[in-house]
């Protein structure tokens, strides 16, 4: 093993980050490099692209990096559910031998998880790891390993709870991105709970009713504290009340030199609160490309002309882009948009969730560009970046209409939802990055106001509790969620693209070869175009208006391309749920070579014609016991042109459609949660004969004995599809 005796004649310190694991080795010729370790100031972390494979070395004492990324035990035992794996992050050592410290978050059932064993590079080194013997406990938990040289960088692989995930550790070449917001601390209290805003003599405190917490709020300074989620529920009686998940989540202002990892480990130690982490950012996925380049190749591809000829999307489809914001008023993108947002968005169809300390991001070195709305959420969610307008213009561009581009479904809904915003780093490099709780806002405000598909083209290597909680209410809500996979050209998991439920969407260029800087893995579902892809950007910044088009690359081109399939699925099947649209993109693909980026590159058409399963998917947390009934109906309003394959008509009245012939009615069926109910075995349409001409729809639903229909959160677990009969 080495030690500072064995490094004196090293003049700096060294830093090896590990893809979850920080490990710092503070070593000089007068001993360890206090400097060093005070270097973090203020709580920005300035960490650099986190790594899962292939980047190995050694970073100076320039770098000052604080935090790490997360390693996920997935398939875990009931020790540890899969679904709430255990996050592990660095610690900074202050002394002088080479250790690797694990500080492992494991928030599952029970209370401890034993037979944990540590790889490095093929190497058993659970051995030299403390304290013996290695378990993980339901919170935080420091495992404490000695190194040799050998080990600075390399593989490592954790194993526990009957899982493993392996990793690889190196260092970061980007030192200058914050990875969470200073001065910010996210929480979810237990409902015995509370915290409120005081000020005496003109200083403002918090105070609570738990004295542990009171202590900690004293001591990092808190003085503001906000409930993420006020506002979203319960306001008006069309609205949902708040599901237990998303209660008692609160944000909490610190010191803004104070540490946020210090804070969110102390404060995640008190047997009140549930989690406690770093108000996490999001960062956009794409590349801006060469803008005189002309050329849809992607349409092509995917045979997006021949879905076209099925189906152009319903106007009650809505596709959610969650992002910088949308020029509302943009010619190609204007007779698209859920609602007229000139003068603000009517309730329910847009929001603008943005709202940052700017003086925090000031004082750790961007610039925030002038005339940029930052700190006034309102229903005015203009587009100051290009990020969300090139992804509204990709999933639901005007088709037809003699104006630049076409969207994959152009006569679908457009809700712009904004939850980044622009800075400008250092070396004068504009990014577009959201805050946690803003994005997990829009994602709820989304879900809540019926928006069909959610569609993100940011996200981050950090496991976000908040961003997944309202990730999760929205798939329970029916939602479709699609997510970009980030452009770091590697195996690491980026949120929220990686939850389950999400469709997680990779990148190729025009030879069906993953581009140079997707990212990849098991976790991938689908891949897309995303290289020069054409759509629609800004004249100028802030200005709802535009008539200007651009190429541009990355997976944040590729996300909205499947969004605008999933929205032109459920425009051709209407009521069908977020997993059955999930199953029928991941196998309406074509084949390529590369299988590490999902089931295939996406074919519009080949999805689109893929059949519905016949199928009832309980989504939500309760057994089901119900009665199934089956049932076909009849179009009875005035009759538009055969047509076997299209439904174009969307402007028909529910009640022009009549009772037909009933298939099953009243079948007791008990469906477990998370089951599903396969309806092949009650309804066969092969075995059915109608010979009236006309337009039939079939539905299936399960209601209670009062004939009412169940749902899951808030959506009825009905199914329909559509037929003719000439």
């Amino acid at each position: 093993m080495r030690t500072a005796e064995t490094y004196a004649n090293k003049k700096r310190c060294l830093l090896v980050i590990l893809s979850a694991l920080i490990m710092v080795i503070p070593l000089t010729s007068s001993g360890c490099s206090k400097d060093f370790l005070g270097g973090f100031g203020i709580g920005g972390p300035k960490l650099g692209s986190k790594l899962i494979s292939g980047f190995l070395g050694i970073a100076t004492e320039k770098d000052k990096y604080s935090l790490g990324e997360r390693i996920n035990i997935t398939g875990a035992s009931d020790r540890l559910r899969a679904n709430e794996a255990p996050e592990i992050e660095a610690q900074l050592i202050e002394d002088c031998n080479l250790r690797l410290v694990l500080s492992i978050d494991a928030q599952g059932e029970e209370e401890r998880c034993d037979n944990v064993r540590i790889e490095l590079n093929g190497k058993d080194i659970t051995s030299f790891c403390s304290p013996q013997p290695l378990t993980i406990h339901s919170a935080y938990n420091e495992i404490t390993c000695n190194l040799e040289e050998a080990d600075t960088s390399g593989f490592g692989k954790l194993s526990a709870c009957g899982s493993e995930e392996g990793f690889v550790y190196g260092s970061s070449p980007d030192p200058n991105r914050l990875d969470y917001v200073p001065g910010e601390v996210i929480v979810k209290l237990k409902d015995s709970v509370g915290i409120e805003m005081r000020t005496i003599s003109g200083q403002t405190s918090l105070s609570t009713n738990n004295p542990q917490l009171q202590a900690l709020l004293t001591k990092y300074k808190a003085t503001n504290v906000e409930d993420v989620f006020d506002g979203l529920f319960a306001s008006s009686q069309d609205k949902a009340d708040m599901p237990d998940e998303l209660k008692g989540i609160k944000k909490i202002t610190i010191e803004a030199e104070g540490s946020v990892i210090e804070a969110v480990r102390s404060l995640s130690t008190l047997p009140d609160i549930e989690f406690a982490e770093p108000n996490y950012l999001l960062y956009s996925t794409y590349v801006p490309n060469d803008p005189h380049f002309w050329d849809q190749w992607a349409h092509l591809r995917t045979e997006a002309p021949l879905a076209w000829e099925i189906e152009m999307g319903d106007p009650n489809v809505v596709i959610a882009i969650i992002d910088s914001g949308v020029a509302y008023n943009h010619i190609d993108l204007k007779e698209n948009m859920l609602a007229d947002c000139t003068g603000g968005c009517p309730e329910g169809t847009g929001y603008d969730f943005v709202d940052i300390h700017t003086f925090i991001y000031k004082l750790v070195g961007y610039v925030l560009p002038k005339g940029e709305d930052y700190t006034s959420p309102d229903n005015n969610p203009t587009d100051f970046r290009d990020h969300g307008t090139v992804s509204a213009g990709i999933a639901a561009a005007v088709g037809n209409n003699e104006e630049g581009v076409i969207g994959v479904c152009p006569r679908c809904s457009i809700m712009p939802v904004r939850g980044s915003f622009t800075v400008i780093g250092k070396k004068g490099l504009a990014s577009s990055m959201g805050q946690a709780d803003d994005w997990a806002k829009g994602i709820v405000y989304a879900a809540n106001n019926k928006a069909d598909v959610l569609s993100t083209s940011s996200g981050e290597s950090r496991n976000s509790n908040t961003v997944k909680r309202a990730v999760n209410y929205a798939c329970k809500m029916g939602s479709v969620f699609v997510a970009a996979a980030g452009n770091e050209n590697r195996e690491v998991r980026i949120y929220p693209a990686a939850y389950a439920g999400v469709i997680a969407v990779a990148a190729t260029n025009s030879d069906d070869t993953k581009t140079d800087f997707s990212n990849y893995g098991p976790w991938v579902d689908v891949a897309a175009p995303g290289d020069t892809i054409w759509s629609t950007t800004l004249t100028r910044p802030g200005e709802a208006y535009s008539s200007a088009y651009d190429t541009f690359s990355g997976t944040s081109a590729s996300s909205p391309y499947i969004s605008g399939t999933a929205a032109l699925i459920l425009s051709h099947y209407p009521g069908l749920g977020n997993v059955e649209v999930m199953r029928m993109i991941r196998r309406g693909v074509d084949e390529i070579e590369d299988k590490s980026i999902g089931t295939g590159r996406i074919n519009v058409f080949k999805a689109l014609k893929v059949r519905p399963e016949s199928k009832v998917v309980n989504t939500g947390d309760l057994d089901i016991n119900g009665y199934l009934s089956i049932w076909i109906e009849k179009y009875s309003g005035e009759d538009t042109a055969y047509n076997p394959d299209a439904r174009q008509d969307h402007g028909v009245k529910g009640s022009e459609w009549r009772a037909y012939y009933s298939v099953v009615k009243k079948e007791a069926v008990k469906i477990e949660k998370g089951a599903t109910l396969s309806l092949d075995q009650y309804f066969n349409p092969k075995k059915i004969s109608l010979t009236e001409p006309g337009r039939y729809r079939v539905f299936a639903g399960v209601t209670d004995k009062r004939e009412v229909t169940i749902a899951t959160v808030s959506r009825p677990l009905a199914w329909s599809w559509e037929f003719w009969v000439e």
